[in-house]
């Protein structure tokens, strides 16, 4: 059974076993924190071990592998992939992140907006603090493949693919 099957034999669904673990089984964009801690445990992610080529495969991952229930039909679930040297009021920080914006369906407003923001932040260097700030973005599971190769051909992966993160943020809310 794929990652993203569930048979139903005799009455009794069967779960992939990385989502066995979570308290809420139907992928929504208030569940997808926790869904995704538990895909990246099942792909090998560990505290203090995770660096940029697996943020990458993971993230991306999950955008193909997993389905959110209840999203706008057109645009309501895309990948941003987005970097640059930032300081939030505590201190400066390279950013790596792959955020999964959601559209909630019917929304008229930006507060059916919401992201999973997977970001890996990096002490600063000279090396990283030139590579200028950007972001691209993937519309469509389909284009997700030639997505991740963008991101792993990018100045950003290759300034940060042989650095340890200084610390790895997942974490899920509205716009």
């Amino acid at each position: 059974m794929n990652r993203r099957s569930a048979l139903i034999t005799t009455g009794s669904l069967l779960l992939p076993q990385w989502l066995k673990g979570c308290t809420l089984h139907t992928p929504t964009p208030a569940s997808s924190e926790e869904l995704f801690l538990a895909y990246a445990a099942e792909h090998g992610w560990q505290e203090g071990a995770v660096d940029a080529s697996l943020l990458t495969s993971t993230a991306v991952g999950f955008f193909k592998e997993v389905s959110i229930k209840g999203l706008a039909p057109e645009d309501g679930d895309q990948l941003l992939f987005q970097w640059g040297t930032y300081d939030w009021g505590q201190g400066a920080s390279f950013e790596f992140d792959i955020t999964r914006q959601f559209i909630t369906a019917g929304a008229a407003t930006d507060a059916g907006i919401s992201h999973l923001r997977v970001t890996a932040h990096y002490q600063p260097t000279a090396g990283l603090t030139s590579i200028k700030s950007g972001n691209v973005w993937c519309k469509s599971k389909q284009d997700s493949g030639a997505f991740e190769q963008l991101i792993r051909s990018s100045s950003s992966f290759a300034g940060v693919r042989a650095i340890t993160p200084k610390k790895v943020s997942v974490s899920w809310g509205p716009v």
